[in-house]
C-alpha cells in the first residue's frame, strides 16, 4: 500500500550470510529526485528516526515521512550503509577458502577488520 504523509517508514536490514552481524548503522537517508534528507549520520540520529539496537543480525529503522516528500508524490528511495562484522564464534577462527593460488585448497583465517555494506529500497507514496 502507498504511504501517507507523517506515516512511519519501517525498514528491516540484515546481511545475507548467517555468521555476520550489523555492528553499526553509519548512514541512512531518503531521496526523491533532487531532494535528499539524511536521518542518520555516524552516531547522530535525528529526532524523527529510531534504530533498533545494533550488534544484531537484523536491525530495524523507522522514520517519519516528512511533508517535503509529498510535494511531488513520486517514489522515495531509502538508502544507507552499515558496518558488518563476524558474529559470535565462541573463540573459533573464521576460515576462508583460498580459491586461487593454493594447490591444496588450504584455508586462511579471515582478517579481523569490519566491512561495510550498503542497502537501498524504494517506497511508493
Amino acid at each position: 500500500p502507498a504511504l501517507s504523509q507523517n506515516s512511519l517508514l519501517n525498514i528491516c536490514v540484515y546481511p545475507e550470510q548467517d555468521d555476520i552481524i550489523i555492528r553499526s548503522l553509519e548512514s541512512f537517508a531518503l531521496e526523491q529526485g533532487d531532494l535528499a534528507v539524511t536521518f542518520v549520520s555516524g552516531t547522530t540520529v535525528n529526532a524523527l528516526t529510531t534504530v533498533s539496537p545494533v550488534n544484531q543480525k537484523t536491525i530495524s529503522i523507522s522514520t517519519v515521512l516528512i511533508s517535503a516528500f509529498f510535494l511531488n508524490p513520486s517514489p522515495v528511495t531509502a538508502a544507507g550503509m552499515v558496518v558488518l562484522t563476524f558474529g559470535d564464534t565462541d573463540g573459533a577462527r573464521q576460515l576462508s577458502v583460498i580459491e586461487s593460488g593454493a594447490r591444496d585448497g588450504r584455508q586462511m583465517q579471515a582478517a579481523p577488520e569490519d566491512g561495510t555494506g550498503t542497502f537501498d529500497v524504494e517506497a511508493t507514496l
